[in-house]
């Protein structure tokens, strides 16, 4: 057992933590080559969890403490560490932003944690399977952890996440199972483990750690006296199959009046921005069509109207006045089956209360 700031993980919890073991034949892999000292990486991609929130520091996030597990067990192999983490973000911007801000690192272990940020049923069924099925046809061919959080209420999007990792037979972690029942219990408190509804503190942290690396100490007892499994991912067309983000480096407005380029947003720094009443336009070749744009607190961002091919679609509402901190939000304007030439035009709607607004990038696929 392991004690941190009067926190144990008693083995019942890390047996009910491991939702399935999967198959390891990648771990196995990965962890021979580290054994050999060649050079590995260690990358994580989630959201405000996965990037640390209210632990004391970085140092003391669960993903900090489970690449530890790779240093400490082969001190003599370099291990790269790369956090995708990126708040309030989801799946659906997960998968799209995936190809560069992950997997341009060639990672060869990666922990894909969404569960309490996925709550669309319509969207994030589609966009985290087809994140998980991204990262496993990589070239590098990485070990794909899935890791299944839950907020104080106990919503968490294990469930649907799960078929995602039955279908690929994945190792799949639960903190979720793991503290419910000693949470029913009364053995553990939520304050123990968390300062708010959602974020662990450091404490939180270091037990979804200890759950993750007991894991991966059997899956370590196992790797040289254990044939590899024989692993096939099963192929289909998905909605976000070529999914892709693109800002202000990878694509020009076809007009452009008012907004700028801007590194507002330090998540997304490659964005437009316009403080009084801008237009802007874009031409893409898309299937499927998001826009994502920023939410702020400074009551200066207001509502914007996006039109389609010319014809009205949505607005999207950049004011978060009172709200807990500036983030990116996202609306997909368009689901089809035919792969098209389209028009985008954003602008001020009529009634905006503030001028402001922020696009931070287009998600297409």
């Amino acid at each position: 057992m392991m004690e941190n700031n009067g926190i144990i993980a008693t083995e019942p919890m890390k047996q009910r933590s491991v939702l399935s073991e999967g198959n390891k034949s990648r771990l196995y892999s990965v962890i021979k080559r580290a054994a050999r000292g060649e050079k590995i990486t260690f990358s994580v991609i989630g959201g405000s969890i996965t990037h640390g929130c209210h632990a004391d520091s970085r140092r003391e996030s669960y993903a900090e403490l489970t690449c530890d597990w790779w240093r400490d067990k082969f001190p003599w192999t370099v291990v790269n560490y790369v956090n995708c983490g990126i708040g309030a973000t989801d799946s659906y911007i997960g998968v799209h932003r995936a190809g560069r801000d992950l997997l341009t690192h060639d990672p060869d272990i990666v922990i894909v944690e969404f569960s309490v940020n996925d709550t669309d049923e319509m969207i994030n069924p589609d966009s985290y399977r087809c994140l998980v099925k991204k990262i496993l046809n990589h070239d590098s061919e990485p070990a794909v952890i899935l890791l299944f959080m839950v907020d104080q209420m106990g919503s968490t999007f294990q469930k649907v996440h799960s078929e995602t990792g039955w279908l690929y037979d994945l190792p799949m972690i639960s903190y979720a199972d793991a503290i419910g029942p000693e949470i029913q219990a009364g053995k553990l408190k939520w304050e123990n483990i968390s300062p708010d509804d959602i974020h662990p503190s450091s404490a939180g942290h270091a037990l979804v750690a200890e759950l993750i690396n007991s894991y991966m100490d059997k899956v370590f007892s196992e790797t040289f006296s254990s044939e590899a499994e024989y692993y096939e991912i099963i192929e289909s067309e998905d909605k976000y199959d070529n999914a892709r983000f693109l800002d202000n480096r990878d694509i020009n407005p076809v007009l452009c009046t008012g907004f700028w380029p801007s590194d507002i947003s330090p998540q997304f720094p490659h964005s437009w921005t316009t403080t009084q009443e801008g237009r802007i336009c874009f031409e893409v070749i898309a299937r499927n069509i998001g826009i994502v744009f920023l939410r702020t607190i400074d009551s200066r961002s207001g509502t914007y109207s996006v039109r389609l091919d010319g014809k009205p679609c949505c607005n999207l509402d950049g004011d978060f006045t009172g709200g807990w901190g500036d983030y990116a939000d996202y609306k997909e304007i368009l689901v089809s089956d035919l792969l098209q030439t389209h028009y985008i035009e954003i602008e001020i709607a009529d009634g905006s209360a503030h001028t402001g607004f922020t696009v931070l990038g287009l998600c297409l696929s």
